[in-house]
């Protein structure tokens, strides 16, 4: 094929190659035969709107760069944006050549943050696992997703530390646009937290401990009919323990919660709770709910932590006085922290 016979038809403008139904670009220098034969590579565009002589916008200017919304000859928009299809790659050597799709941008999400020193990272999206990666020595972590379609999707991440502990549940709305990354960082995970007893007489000493990101600020709540806080610091690995003389505290039911505090301010979402019961008779030793069945989370008491007592919690979400049967902390709302703890008892 004579190349340039195969171009005739091709009007210049601008400095760019354009004609009715696409634009060409030619991957090739110093042609300056007039007939003959060559090795091209080119590529083939719907054409540009801010090349294709009309005013789609309809701001009475035309193309670039008579129209201010066009920021090169190559925009595909003279307004707001829209989403450019594909190209068509044609390659020719000579009289043979090709023609293929080139790939449209990748849709990608990246999540990074801080868990446990080499623990395990598990990541959902709507309620299903999608991904498990490993925290490095110093409890970062990074993973990449793709396979999304544009809209809006809910994820979730834990981690379990170095003694099987599960973490609370962060949860990450996230608006996901084709052919764009999305970069979700400062993910946070919550300390995991254990108490050595649940029932106790006063006096006895309680010892509480888990794992958080290394060398952090520990604030630990206790809560009963008000609230103390103590502080503490994880080692290299992310450790902590803290013992609690009870003799200090009155006779009554406890529940206790942790969080991350970093030099910064920025703050991790609390644990999950725990509860533990202080007293001298054995009615308020038995106190708290030892059953197999997680009571206060099962709210149709089935036995089982599912999508009903999610709905069931859902109804209540940032509403006004809800039933302390719904308010797992105890805050007088139901917020993201109820559905951590909820998360953390989950059976499907």
């Amino acid at each position: 094929m004579n190349v340039f016979q195969y171009f005739k038809k091709i009007n210049y403008r601008r400095g760019i190659i354009a004609c009715s139904l696409a634009c060409v670009l030619i991957f090739a220098e110093n042609i300056t035969a007039a007939q003959g034969t060559a090795n091209l590579r080119i590529q083939i565009f719907p054409v540009p709107q801010c090349s294709d002589l009309g005013d789609n916008d309809a701001d009475g200017d035309i193309d670039f760069p008579d129209d201010m919304n066009c920021s090169s000859p190559t925009d595909n928009t003279e307004s707001d944006y829209v989403e450019v299809p594909g190209t068509t790659t044609l390659v020719m050597s000579g009289s043979n050549y090709t023609v293929g799709s080139a790939p449209l941008p990748v849709t990608l999400v990246i999540f990074s943050g801080v868990a446990y020193p080499n623990s395990t990272v598990t990541f959902l999206k709507d309620a299903q696992v999608v991904a498990v990666t490993t925290a490095a020595d110093d409890g970062s972590f990074q993973l990449s997703l793709t396979g999304f379609s544009h809209g809006n999707y809910n994820f979730g991440t834990y981690s379990v530390d170095a003694d099987g502990n599960r973490s609370s549940l962060f949860t990450i709305p996230v608006s996901v646009v084709s052919g764009a990354t999305t970069n979700v960082s400062d993910i946070f995970i919550a300390p995991t937290l254990v108490i050595d007893k649940t029932q106790l007489k006063k006096g006895d000493s309680l010892t509480i401990s888990g794992q958080s990101a290394p060398l952090s600020n520990i604030s630990i709540s206790i809560k009963s009919d008000s609230e103390i806080i103590l502080n503490t610091k994880s080692d290299s690995l992310g450790m902590y323990s803290y013992q609690i003389n009870t003799s200090l505290l009155r006779e009554g039911l406890y529940s206790i919660t942790t969080k991350i505090i970093r030099e910064d301010q920025l703050m991790s979402l609390i644990s999950r709770q725990v509860e533990f019961a202080l007293g001298t008779k054995s009615s308020l030793l038995n106190a708290v709910d030892n059953s197999e069945c997680p009571s206060r989370i099962d709210r149709n008491g089935d036995c089982r932590v599912n999508i009903i007592d999610f709905f069931i919690k859902l109804y209540w979400y940032q509403k006004a006085s809800p039933p302390k049967a719904v308010d797992l902390n105890n805050d007088g709302k139901v917020d993201l922290t109820d559905f951590s703890i909820m998360a953390f008892y989950w059976t499907g």
